[in-house]
């Protein structure tokens, strides 16, 4: 079984560098071979958001650990083209990988054919502004998106294998009372996505 758990967080402007140097540290960690510490890192991040969103977060806020301004999450469905993909990784006949992560105000129901974002707004290059890690069963991908960004609803988000148009490993659509509104210039989200594999 395959279930994919996403995470989008709101920031001041003044603290997503903060966000985004994280972000990288991890994926310098996996290009550099020590995936269990780049995995603690990105596992640390999901498990802040849910026990924020719980009210279970006690620790102090500091300049290397911000406060958030809205955390969301929600569980979704990778697409047919996204498990084509991995079929097609795994036997040899394809070699491109998730390299982007998009964001988009779309609020149609999504299922397994989608194929793109309902009305992407804009996405990220993992290798920059993200991360794309994995350890044992579990993958997992982040970004950090532009304060520049037009607002939005932050309603809508996939991991994607290229700059423009690409193959979309998921699209995940947030429920009604759990959107980011983005407003230009005054804060910026990041994502980040989890896919578990078990065996059933």
């Amino acid at each position: 079984m395959i279930r994919d758990f996403n995470t989008a967080v709101a920031w001041d402007v003044r603290d997503v560098e903060t966000i985004r140097r994280r972000f990288q540290l991890i994926q310098a960690l996996t290009s550099s071979g020590n995936i269990p510490r780049a995995n603690e890192l990105a596992s640390a991040y999901e498990t802040k958001a849910n026990r924020i969103i719980e009210g279970q977060y006690t620790m102090p806020h500091t300049i290397d650990d911000p406060e958030p301004l809205e955390v969301v999450t929600a569980w979704d469905l990778l697409t047919n083209i996204g498990m084509s993909r991995i079929v097609a990784l795994v036997i040899g006949i394809a070699t491109a990988r998730m390299t982007h992560m998009a964001e988009g105000s779309g609020t149609s129901f999504p299922n397994g054919g989608n194929t793109s974002l309902d009305s992407e707004v804009g996405r990220m290059p993992l290798v920059t502004n993200g991360f794309a890690t994995a350890a044992g069963t579990v993958m997992r991908f982040g970004a950090t998106f532009l304060q520049t960004f037009p607002s939005h609803v932050v309603a809508e988000s996939g991991v994607v294998d290229a700059a423009s148009f690409g193959t979309f490993l998921n699209r995940t659509l947030y429920r009604v009372d759990k959107r980011i509104n983005h407003t230009e210039n005054l804060d910026a989200t990041s994502l980040t996505l989890a896919i578990y594999c078990t065996s059933v």
